[in-house]
């Protein structure tokens, strides 16, 4: 199948040990040498196809990798739950959920140190190809290449940006320690989208999906992509002062007021109750909280008309009109909706998706792997159908199976998506056979996953043989749930199914969102229902603030971004029906964290890295 430098996975672990540490040398000291950089070829191959190996790329979206956690796993719709003997893991994975973290915390510095590593990367690529140039290469193959490494380094910023907000830009790898200075929020935002506004036009228009020379490269639609995700932020991200941010929504309701714990499981003597849930099915249908997000929704809009970008056709546009635009150079590039939303993750999805913008080729010949079904997946559901291990890791949450419409009575959910994203109910094998348990099988014959049980945590108090299928089969599994493709080598591993980083769905919904905020709710409504219209559920005849933010939910759960979906809808410091004053959690989980202000829609920077720059300072973060 596609043939990828995975050879090259060698020389980018050689020139990423010396990044370990932000800037900590010369990156230039640890180039190899000069002869792998005497034609245009090498120059590809050590300059440009080095970048796109596993050690950069997966950390945007592989739910194993630290700069995912932060996103998703900081939001509303996954949680890696704490399960006796396993998970639990110190409490990290549920300090990130709750909230509860500070400038200690050493996934922080992890995450942090894995954007400037990447980052430096890019930059000693630049360098390279730039030295080259002036030596006498030529324009028309080098330039593409400092723009394709350029893009890719944005992308890093823009993260580092989402998280951190005040942040170092660096853009040579000769840089030191002593020279790098901190921008403000709006500073870097600023930057960055002049800067990749200035890069789509060198950027070659390929559709980067398919197999071919840019095959899994940065291309004008994923350049389009990124900037209409800054722009869509663009109110947010220049918000220099969170600590006190206009843009919180509130809490209107509460419908349980006096039950601020999961109600005790019952259980007899041959095991467990049908009849008594875990987690109460009213609550699953209606939802613990209310929210009002409409006032926020209204400051966010004058913010981005207020908001100027200029775009690379030279024209000036609002925040609200470059979502739009943006959108319209996608479609014009190729891109659409594919047939079904699952084509999109499905088995060689390369060759039958013409809406996944950016991916990671995760195939067998080139040696990419680690698949979040892998990661999130039962080991008891992994043996059934054939494959050696599996985690048993992250599940969705409640507010996830609500949204989807599942019915716990019932076991199903009103919109499909919800059994083409995750695992849930009863599981079958290839054989269209119910898999049978082994684990807890006096209580449970057949492997079944219940929504209704998923919590941030299963508490000791639960422990004994009764429970083993709860800790087992409680919450829906996995993450865009792709075909296994048992003709390779390891399942397990290599699925031959690209992993979706960004997609035209995506970009749609954005386009929605601006519609809905320029005053034009029947364009608005016209693209929300075509993303419903091919999930076939049924159209809605108004789009509120909070049915923009439910369906990117619903359509793009467990990809990258929800983090800056709930900031921008003032809804990432809210409890939810997974995490609030009073849920269980480990002793070492910490608690979540009541934040009215917004102080924590950024994280703080991690300490290490302030003892190690004394030009950077930190964020409010009490």
């Amino acid at each position: 199948m596609k043939k990828i430098y995975f050879a090259l996975f060698a020389i980018v672990v050689m020139i990423a040990s010396g990044c370990e540490g932000f800037l900590e040398e010369n990156p230039k000291s640890s180039f190899i040498g000069v002869e792998a950089y005497s034609n245009p070829k090498l120059v590809y191959i050590n300059c440009v196809a080095s970048l796109y190996v596993p050690r950069t790329i997966p950390n945007i979206s592989e739910f194993d990798q630290v700069l995912y956690y932060f996103d998703n796993c900081g939001g509303d719709m996954v949680i890696t739950p704490g399960r006796r003997n396993g998970w639990v893991d110190g409490g990290p994975h549920q300090q990130i959920f709750q909230h509860d973290i500070d400038q200690t915390f050493s996934k922080l510095a992890d995450a942090w140190n894995s954007v400037y590593t990447y980052i430096a990367l890019c930059n000693r690529s630049l360098d390279q190809v730039k030295d080259i140039l002036e030596q006498g290469g030529d324009e028309d193959i080098l330039n593409p290449y400092i723009s394709e490494i350029s893009i890719l380094r944005d992308i890093y910023y823009m993260i580092a940006l989402d998280y951190w907000g005040r942040i170092p830009i660096v853009t040579s790898g000769s840089s030191s320690i002593s020279d790098v200075k901190q921008s403000s929020r709006s500073e870097a935002l600023k930057w960055i989208i002049e800067d990749v506004a200035s890069l789509i036009p060198d950027l070659p228009s390929a559709q980067s999906q398919k197999q071919g020379e840019f095959y899994g490269r940065m291309t004008q639609a994923i350049g389009y992509t990124l900037l209409q995700k800054l722009a869509l932020n663009a109110p947010i991200w220049s918000l220099d002062d969170w600590s006190n941010s206009p843009y919180i929504a509130s809490v209107v309701k509460d419908n349980y007021p006096d039950a601020h714990n999961y109600p005790n499981p019952v259980v007899d003597g041959a095991g467990r109750d049908d009849d008594a849930k875990i987690f109460p099915p009213e609550l699953i249908k209606t939802g613990r909280y209310e929210y009002n997000m409409d006032g926020v929704f209204d400051k966010v809009t004058a913010a981005g008309k207020a908001y100027t970008i200029k775009c690379p056709d030279g024209q000036s546009r609002n925040a609200w009109e470059t979502v739009v635009w943006c959108q319209q150079q996608i479609e014009a590039e190729g891109y659409k909706l594919a047939t079904n939303f699952s084509d999109n993750f499905t088995a060689n999805n390369d060759q039958t998706s013409p809406e996944n913008i950016f991916v990671m080729p995760m195939d067998e010949d080139a040696g990419f792997f680690q698949s979040t079904v892998f990661f999130s997946m039962n080991f008891d559901h992994a043996k059934q159908i054939g494959i050696a291990i599996a985690c048993n890791g992250p599940i969705s949450t409640i507010q996830s199976a609500r949204l989807w419409g599942y019915d716990p009575e019932t076991m199903t959910a009103a919109d499909p998506r919800m059994g083409q994203t995750v695992y849930f109910g009863l599981q079958k094998g290839k054989d269209g056979n119910p898999l049978k348990s082994t684990n807890g099988t006096a209580f449970n014959e057949n492997l079944v996953y219940y929504p209704e049980y998923s919590r941030l945590d299963y508490q000791e108090s639960y422990a004994g043989a009764k429970w083993d299928y709860l800790f087992t089969y409680g919450g829906p599994r996995a993450g865009k749930k792709r075909d296994w493709d048992f003709s390779v080598s390891n399942p397990a591993f290599y699925n031959n199914s690209d992993r979706v980083v960004w997609r035209y769905a995506d970009v749609v919904l954005a386009a929605a969102e601006a519609y809905k905020r320029m005053g034009d709710d029947a364009k608005c409504v016209e693209l929300f229902n075509n993303i419903r219209t091919r999930a076939k559920v049924e159209t809605y005849e108004e789009v509120k603030p909070s049915d923009l933010l439910d369906e990117r939910a619903r359509e793009l759960a467990w990809e990258p971004g929800r983090r800056a979906d709930l900031v921008r809808f003032g809804m990432w410091t809210l409890p939810t029906d997974d995490k609030f004053v009073g849920v269980p959690a480990h002793s070492l989980g910490g608690k979540f964290k009541e934040d009215p202000n917004g102080v924590t829609t950024v994280y703080p920077i991690p300490l290490s890295v302030l003892q190690l720059n004394s030009n950077l300072t930190q964020n409010p973060w009490k």
